[in-house]
């Protein structure tokens, strides 16, 4: 009976000084936890400022492979179409049509 209460006291103990949706273990880690994932982000923003074109390409290839392996080669090949489409009618409305004067000269 001794041991039982023993450990009753303990529960008690450890709900008085923490709140109930925490553990000990995520009471003491909690500021280094967050300190560390700032330090990722930081890390994550300073590889995207020296290697814009990496990232942003191997991004677009993520989601071409995904976009392959879910819906097939020629279902991403007419969305791939479609957004080059919209994107030169876009540049053409905007008044920058460089992509559509660079496909011009191609074609000549």
């Amino acid at each position: 009976m001794d041991e039982r209460n023993q450990i009753l006291d303990k529960n008690s103990f450890e709900n008085q000084v923490m709140p109930q949706n925490m553990s000990s273990q995520q009471n003491m880690v909690g500021p280094y936890q967050e300190f560390a994932k700032q330090e990722k982000f930081r890390a994550v923003k300073d590889y995207y400022r020296k290697n814009p074109f990496t990232v942003i390409i191997t991004l677009v290839a993520l989601i071409l492979s995904i976009l392959f392996l879910t819906i097939g080669f020629f279902r991403t090949l007419l969305i791939i179409i479609l957004v080059g489409i919209g994107f030169i009618y876009g540049q053409f409305k905007d008044r920058k049509p460089w992509a559509y004067m660079l496909i011009r000269q191609l074609f000549r």
